[in-house]
């Protein structure tokens, strides 16, 4: 057990998109090998390429590399049967594919799309020039699937996981916040683990929804968003007259205004608004 863990943590150190992507290259690698594909080259690029940093990611990307590598491909073919083997033409059909990514809105896919032009107009085969097309289309478009496997099965993250995480650490900074003397410092945290709990949210609900494994908690987690930015904003507004001073009776008045609103927040957010002390 405790060499499994070790192991764990030596990936996460290493990184779970490198360890990924190399696990895809094996499985492409050993795909072409039993299929006997004649270009494996472009099919591990293209699993190196695609390869994304979240399964949101690849998933969201899928549809732009599928339509890139077909662009690059049709560029690539017209560019060898009109001008076959001219230096003018790996310069003009980039720029005819760059055009078309942009044209058509493939973010992301540019690089992709360039390798497949380059995969049919740079390589020399004995086949017809549709079979050579074909060919690369194909290990392309495998590369890409093995890519998107891998990142959907191995390793997948566990965002719920870190959404409750993150939850519980603002509520544990929210706790703690009246009785300590860095309140500010106790701000800055708040912000960064609200970003992060944000960020969890966007990727969670991009998830394919068999992933999520949603729950009623992290539903309503999720729905906090707007209320935590407004807790912060009170936050900063109370420390901000605090550290003004509070002699004045305006600025008093005002500085309970903004704890009793941290306090009707917290109680929304966390449950916990009775223990935030004035």
């Amino acid at each position: 057990m405790e060499k499994k863990k070790n192991i764990l943590a030596y990936v996460r150190g290493l990184g779970f998109r490198i360890v990924k992507t190399g696990i895809a290259v094996t499985l492409c690698l050993c795909v072409v090998k039993w299929l006997n594909l004649p270009h494996p080259l472009y099919v591990v690029l293209t699993a190196v390429l695609a390869m994304g940093a979240s399964i949101e990611g690849s998933f969201h990307m899928a549809k732009n590399y599928i339509f890139g590598i077909l662009c690059g491909i049709v560029v690539g073919s017209v560019s060898a049967f009109f001008l076959p083997g001219n230096a003018g033409a790996g310069g003009i059909g980039a720029i005819v594919t760059l055009y078309l990514c942009s044209l058509l809105h493939l973010r992301g896919a540019e690089v992709l799309s360039c390798a497949a032009f380059f995969s049919v107009l740079l390589t020399q085969s004995a086949s017809p020039l549709w079979r050579l097309a074909l060919d690369q289309a194909g290990g392309m478009f495998l590369g890409l699937f093995v890519a998107l496997v891998v990142n959907l099965l191995i390793m997948p993250p566990n965002y719920a996981g870190k959404i409750l995480q993150k939850y519980r650490s603002l509520g544990e900074i929210i706790m703690v916040l009246p009785q300590t003397e860095h309140k500010r410092e106790c701000l800055v945290a708040l912000e960064h683990d609200v970003r992060d709990l944000q960020n969890y949210t966007m990727l969670y609900a991009a998830e394919p929804r068999f992933m999520r494994g949603e729950t009623g908690e992290i539903k309503r987690i999720t729905e906090l968003s707007g209320m935590l930015q407004e807790l912060l904003g009170e936050l900063e507004s109370a420390l901000h007259i605090q550290e003004r001073g509070l002699s004045e009776g305006q600025a008093e008045e005002a500085y309970q205004y903004h704890m009793e609103q941290i306090e009707r927040l917290a109680a929304v957010c966390f449950g916990k608004g009775d223990r935030v002390s004035k």
